[in-house]
């Protein structure tokens, strides 16, 4: 089984700093793991959806002071983001949250949209003394939303996402 320390040697070896935040070189696929140097006091770790994207939460980090530490990140093989072949489904998805959690020098702010919630609450179990904050969004954690009235909204994101990983 994969460790946080074998997560942090696989994914943050290459860093360079952008602004005031260490974030990795992209290289190979682990452009989607901050480097060691990213996770610091205040840390705001921001875990998308199923498309995958990093870039979902920009609108709302941009709102936020410049001088806290933000940190986006993306899901490999869902939605356009590329496949990373070690991560193959949700249990990998809450070890790599947990590298970067376990990476942070103080407690983390953990923000979440969708399916990201899912991920936030796995790994906020796992490290319950490391997360100051959990913020949760449209997170309906494996929830029968048909049942409860809800669509389902596989079909579509299939249609929209025709590479993303089943």
């Amino acid at each position: 089984a994969r460790t946080a320390a074998s997560l942090r040697r696989y994914y943050c070896d290459n860093e360079t700093i952008i602004g005031k935040l260490a974030v990795p070189v992209p290289t190979g696929n682990a452009s989607h793991l901050p480097g060691n140097r990213a996770m610091t006091a205040s840390t705001i770790l921001f875990l998308p959806g199923a498309a995958g994207a990093a870039g979902f939460w920009q609108p709302v980090a941009d709102l936020l002071p410049e001088e806290w530490p933000k940190v986006m990140l993306s899901w490999p093989g869902l939605g356009n983001e590329p496949p990373d072949p070690t991560i193959q489904g949700i249990d990998d998805l809450v070890d790599m949250v947990s590298a970067c959690i376990a990476m942070s020098a103080t407690r983390v702010d953990l923000v979440a949209q969708s399916m990201g919630g899912l991920v936030a609450i796995r790994a906020a179990l796992r490290h319950t003394y490391r997360i100051r904050r959990l913020v949760l969004t449209g997170t309906s954690g494996g929830l029968d939303l048909p049942a409860l009235g809800g669509s389902d909204w596989r079909a579509a994101y299939r249609a929209s996402f025709p590479n993303a990983a089943p």
